[in-house]
């Protein structure tokens, strides 16, 4: 199965630059970092060679979906 490239919204820590990469891999090769540095802070919500990252809204709406699914389980 082929890898989907997953896209970054990254927001500088210092100077607030808002900036949007189209992989984790490009984010990682300007920022002179490894990809799994920048999957592991898009895991845990973090930051990355003094970026915040992000996933795309969309990314980010389907997470919802996937914890509000799991929560009305949890519930039952």
């Amino acid at each position: 199965m082929a890898r989907k490239s997953r896209k970054v919204i990254a927001v500088n820590m210092e100077t607030g630059e808002k900036r949007e990469f189209p992989s984790t891999y490009a984010f990682a090769q300007e920022m002179k970092t490894s990809p799994q540095n920048v999957v592991f802070a898009l895991q845990r919500c973090g930051t990355c060679a003094g970026w915040k990252l992000y996933d795309t809204p969309d990314e980010l709406r389907k997470r919802i979906e996937e914890l509000q699914r799991q929560l009305e389980e949890v519930e039952r």
